[in-house]
């Protein structure tokens, strides 16, 4: 299995999660801006991370024709 793969995949859903966990504290304003800043940059961070080792992993791949 490759793991680039396995990491951006990972690392994406964490991100959309972590979007929606930060949609739904900017709809409550339950948080800190402090806080959520904090968890708005981590959670971008990830998102990013997960998209470049998807888009890393599919430059990678041999052209295997045939």
């Amino acid at each position: 299995m490759n793991t680039k793969r396995t990491f951006g995949a990972f690392f994406s859903i964490l991100g959309i999660i972590g979007l929606i966990y930060i949609a739904f504290q900017l709809i409550k304003r339950t948080t800190t801006p402090s806080i959520f800043a904090i968890l708005a940059i981590a959670v971008v961070i990830s998102l990013l991370t997960g998209i470049g080792c998807l888009i890393k992993n599919k430059k990678n791949r041999p052209n295997k024709r045939r």
